[in-house]
């Protein structure tokens, strides 16, 4: 059976700038905060994808792109490409075990180039997809899983009752979230779980952007509204 409701956060849209920037600019410590807060509020183990990315054109320099291309297509084979408007992305397809070095070459290799339309020349792409998980218990919180929300899509590449984080770690590190709470209402257990959620990320979530999706009368999709959501008590 359908479940009746879900409350998501679809932080932050393209029309936002499309993810959250992390205050700093170190590719070390954005990698650190966002393990930090999969660890804590979330039972992602590994990322779902994960790749290198080398930007060209648009004022990047070519010595500066050239010898990390050679490199990368030495150490991990052709890379596929894809394009940027006037610029191409040449990206490498990496295993879990593999970023931290990268990263690391990333930290080595700044200050970075500056891309015209702000592009990262270099990053580590990564794509987590999880459940959240209870305050401080660790506990998987019931009812997510797509299967309660008859796999229904609310946009591009996500599915009710589905979290995921989108990381771009560079000199300027961003992050995209798609969170799924499964409660129904605006219940003092949802409260506590936003605010868990929100002290173990390295920025402010968004009033703007939640939504509470409730089942139509049909029974076959959701509609989705937006939502204010209320503070914890503390």
């Amino acid at each position: 059976m359908m479940r009746q409701s879900i409350i998501t956060y679809d932080g932050l849209p393209i029309s936002n700038g499309g993810a959250h920037t992390l205050r700093t600019k170190s590719p070390l410590v954005a990698l650190e905060q966002v393990r930090s807060f999969n660890a804590s509020c979330t039972n992602a183990v590994l990322p779902k994808n994960v790749l290198i990315e080398v930007v060209t054109g648009e004022g990047i320099p070519e010595e500066f792109s050239s010898p990390l291309i050679k490199q990368f297509t030495a150490e991990l084979g052709v890379p596929k490409q894809r394009g940027l408007g006037a610029s191409i992305g040449h990206q490498w397809p990496l295993t879990a075990q593999q970023v931290d070095s990268y990263v690391d070459l990333i930290e080595k290799t700044k200050p970075l180039p500056i891309h015209l339309y702000k592009l990262q020349s270099i990053a580590v792409i990564a794509l987590f997809e999880f459940h959240l998980t209870a305050p401080q218990s660790r506990i998987i919180l019931p009812n997510q899983g797509a299967a309660h929300y008859g796999r229904y899509s609310p946009g591009h590449a996500q599915l009710l009752g589905e979290s995921h984080l989108f990381a771009r770690i560079s000199e300027r590190s961003t992050v995209s979230l798609f969170l799924n709470f499964p409660f129904e209402e605006a219940s003092e257990s949802f409260r506590q779980s936003v605010a868990f959620v929100q002290e173990h990320l390295p920025f402010s979530l968004s009033s703007s952007h939640w939504k509470q999706w409730r089942l139509s009368k049909s029974g076959a999709s959701y509609v989705g509204r937006k939502f204010n959501v209320p503070k914890a008590h503390t």
